[in-house]
């Protein structure tokens, strides 16, 4: 019986989260996320910054690397959505969003963006 309740209490706390999240975001998102969208298309290629690494794929995958201050952080994720020249980037009940201060754009023949303070570029 007292698994049972347990068991029930898990669930509930559960159903609490995704219910947290819907009134929160409004929206619960999958594991495959959105492929970038033709207007977007300057974001896709392999970004670079001192201790940071943003991999954006045509397909809407994201790979994110960032090592400072003794922190490693890596994430592997997909694209769920763009907002003006954000994005936003998760799965189901986690998602970040890469704040886009300067999207993309040609500077010196070299490609240029700035995202949450970051200043990336490629070639």
């Amino acid at each position: 019986m007292r698994s049972l309740l347990v068991a029930l209490v898990v669930v509930a706390a559960g159903i609490a989260v995704l219910v947290w999240r819907l009134a929160a975001t409004g929206s619960v998102y999958g594991l495959s996320g959105i492929e970038v969208p033709a207007d977007k298309n300057a974001y896709v290629g392999v970004w670079t910054a001192p201790g940071h690494v943003l991999i954006v794929e045509a397909s809407g995958k994201i790979h994110y690397e960032r090592h400072e201050n003794n922190v490693n952080v890596t994430l592997d994720v997909p694209i769920q959505k763009f907002s003006g020249d954000d994005f936003l980037a998760g799965a189901l009940f986690w998602t970040t969003t890469f704040h886009v201060s300067q999207p993309p754009h040609l500077e010196d023949k070299v490609w240029r963006m700035t995202s949450d303070g970051v200043n990336y570029s490629h070639p």
